[in-house]
């Protein structure tokens, strides 16, 4: 598609929503009479923004946390189907695909993805289940109902693994009365393709309701594979459903069941190796024959009982299970030569249990106490590599077992001596156990680093994380001081074919954060401000990062290092029918000292294993700068007839793609442009929408490493370009 034509419509989005929200504003400033300025004022308030953030239902403005909330049903109107599209929308996150397992970043600070067995330093939830694995949720996003990301260590309610933060996903709920939905979406310029949605939900009984949610997609990929036929990559098929049944036998008790199945297959990849010095483009070369592939099912249930008794207490339980199993295949090299194949699999399954009772809400004291059990067994993961590269010609086999056991005991409680002063404290203790075991096997001639001794690792562990925030509220405005610790339990390394037993086992990860923050209604709550300052130190950082000279995956320990910066939040209804959404943060993050890191990129160096400590460089793959911004419209324009359109912009600045800073891994700073417009009926009957995504067209990747078996070439996983589609969309 022409670009010109692109930035015009662009611009004739723009236009429009504008054009459309001036007379609105030219009506109501000079002929609205006094009787109607109350009317009009309020319906330009902003609405209330509901969050679980402390695991009970509060209004965001009234949380002491740094927190990004979406909205599932924007998110979806707008095309974005996953966790990793969500990077462009949310400051201070990033969601990194890989050929492992996909990696979460909150203000710079995640787990990398080469190690197969990590367990994330930024916890994910859904619906109140911890999900320690990117595969739990590979899947596109099905009926949701919000999305939250917390910013910072969540040690002290969240507990498990959340030293940098957590992402809270809630599906929705069944409702007593009927309704459906349909939603088809088309794509034909970019990653050509459709997604299909279908949700059917309503009344069974008096007391029973439930929700049935179907996702299929069939995507056919932006990268263009010049040694396989001019095929596309990577081709996705994605089938999913949830079953969600709300039980309520009466007014003081609710049972929720929710169980959701899903199976992908994909064909293809998207990283693509290019030499120094040549531009990117969205193109790969493989080996021809060779099939790549990473197909995968899974299942997550979860039962959630709500029990009030005495004067306004609440008994909460969450049962959950969650299991999947995947085999992936790629060409290692992305080069058309045949030097380096592997494949990557593994089955796993976990089930948890969560029991709390939380206080009344309108005492001047409050708390809430609870405990968690959870259990989790790898009982398969598999690596294999294939080598014939020079004169090697031979197979590593490397398979290994873990299973973790954690228990944990968590209180919070609040208190507000005035009417301007509360303050909470809160404090969870954790016990952990894990085992690991992994064997390798070798066949042919393989390089002698790749070893194959067995490795036993056990580790047993206990943290303690307590957080404490002093609030201030005054009028409509709140203010906060916070402290919160944060902690990730150490583990093992897996997929390493040169790891040795001293190094199989990596310690524990803690962070301790302050925060200082403000929360402020402006405008009669017609805009909302919300302000972020921060600095968390972590220590003994845990750090999974490829080492192109040894061609493998290593894991271990970065001593210190340290993130600060500021966020800064604004929401405003700047008439009836546009709201505008803008965020940006500012990161300064740094490895305070990292002894034993792969050594940066140096050209004069020699060939072979090299280690230093990298102690004050900056952290990769984390901007300086991030920032979005977003106008929505909404305007009926007949008396049938509604007009919906939003445009947002989203800017990141420079970064180092690979963790050695590698001069050809540098990305430079983008912005990239997503927009919609659609018409409908008033009563949101139904809707046709256009959608573009990265209408700029700009070309970028989400992290790169160096080539394995080739010192003169950088490999990255390319992101999509642009993108546009059609949109149907049918309630009732």
């Amino acid at each position: 598609m022409n670009t010109n034509k692109i930035w015009l419509a662009g611009v004739a989005i723009g236009a429009l929503m504008a054009g459309w929200s001036l007379p609105t504003h030219a009506q109501t400033s000079s002929n609205a009479s006094d009787n109607e300025a109350e009317p009009q004022q309020a319906s330009l308030q902003l609405e209330e923004v509901v969050v679980t953030a402390r695991k009970r239902e509060e209004r965001l403005k009234d949380v002491p946390i740094s927190a990004n909330v979406q909205s599932g049903a924007e998110l979806a109107a707008n095309g974005v189907a996953n966790l990793e599209q969500m990077t462009n929308y949310v400051p201070n996150l990033t969601i990194q695909p890989s050929p492992g397992t996909p990696s979460m970043y909150i203000r710079g600070i995640g787990s990398g993805p080469s190690n197969l067995a990590f367990e994330p330093s930024v916890g994910l939830f859904m619906d109140g289940l911890y999900m320690g694995r990117g595969r739990q949720t590979s899947t596109d996003f099905l009926d949701v109902g919000r999305i939250e990301v917390l910013r910072g260590p969540q040690g002290a309610l969240f507990g498990k693994n959340t030293s940098s933060g957590a992402v809270n996903i809630t599906t929705n709920v069944p409702t007593s009365e009927f309704e459906g939905m349909l939603r088809s979406t088309g794509y034909f310029d970019g990653d050509e393709g459709f997604d299909l949605t279908g949700v059917v939900s309503g009344g069974l009984t008096d007391k029973l309701a439930g929700r049935i949610a179907l996702g299929y997609s069939n995507r056919d990929g932006w990268i263009r594979n010049t040694s396989n036929g001019d095929k596309q990559n990577p081709k996705r098929e994605n089938v999913q459903g949830r079953v969600t049944l709300a039980y309520q036998p009466n007014d003081a008790s609710e049972i929720i069941f929710r169980g959701h199945l899903f199976d992908y297959q994909t064909d293809g990849d998207y990283m693509s190796s290019f030499p120094f010095g040549t531009e990117r483009s969205l193109t790969r070369a493989t080996t021809p024959g060779l099939d790549e592939f990473d197909d995968g099912n899974g299942a997550n249930f979860g039962l959630t009982g709500n029990f009030e008794f005495g004067d306004g207490y609440t008994l909460t339980t969450i049962s959950g299970y969650s299991s999947f199993e995947y085999l992936k295949q790629l060409d290692s090299d992305w080069s058309p030569d045949p030097f380096f194949k592997s494949q990557f699999g593994e089955s796993f399954w976990q089930a948890s249990q969560e029991i709390r009772v939380t206080s009344p809400v309108d005492n001047a004291f409050t708390w809430i106490a609870g405990a968690y059990f959870h259990r989790a067994e790898s009982d398969e993961i598999i690596t294999r590599s294939f080598i014939t590269f020079g004169p090697f010609d031979g197979t590593s086999f490397r398979i290994m077992d873990q299973q973790t056991t954690s228990v944990s005991v968590y209180g919070q409680a609040a208190y507000d001596f005035s009417e301007n002063w509360k303050i909470t404290g809160g404090l969870r203790g954790t016990f952990e156990k894990k085992n690991g075991f992994y064997d390798r096997t070798s066949a042919g001639v393989v390089p002698g680093t790749w070893l194959e001794t067995d490795l036993v690792g056990e580790i047993e562990e206990e943290a303690f994380d307590p957080s404490v925030q002093l609030q201030y509220l005054t009028g409509p405005s709140m203010f906060y001081l916070s402290y919160a610790k944060g902690s990730k339990a150490g583990g093992f390394v897996s997929a390493s074919s040169v790891v040795t037993q001293d190094g199989f086992v990596y310690s524990d990860e803690t962070s301790s954060s302050l925060e200082a923050g403000a929360k402020l209604d402006l405008f009669d709550r017609r805009a909302q401000l919300n302000l972020a300052v921060f600095q968390t130190d972590y220590k003994n950082l845990q750090v999974a990062a490829w080492d192109p000279i040894a061609n493998a995956a290593i894991t271990r320990n970065a001593a210190d290092a340290t993130s600060r910066g500021v966020e800064a939040e604004l929401m405003a209804r700047l008439n009836e029918s546009l709201t505008f959404r803008g965020s940006a943060a500012y990161l300064d993050i740094k490895y305070d000292d990292f002894p034993g890191a792969n050594c940066l990129y140096d050209p004069n160096r020699l060939p072979g294993p090299c280690l230093e400590n990298i102690g004050g460089t900056r952290v990769p793959r984390a901007p300086e700068w991030s920032a979005t911004a977003a106008l929505d419209l909404d305007r009926p324009i007949s008396e049938n007839l509604n007009l919906t359109g939003r445009i947002s912009a989203s800017y990141r600045s420079g970064i180092f793609l690979d963790d050695t800073l590698a001069p050809a891994s540098y990305q430079s700073g983008f912005t990239k442009i997503d927009a919609r417009i659609g018409i409908g009926g008033v009563g949101e009957d139904w809707e046709v929408a256009l959608i573009g995504q990265n209408l700029t067209n700009e070309l970028t990747a989400s992290h790169a490493l160096g080539t394995p078996f080739n010192a003169t070439s950088e490999s990255y996983a390319l992101d999509k370009p642009r993108v546009v589609g059609v949109q149907l969309t049918l309630r009732r």
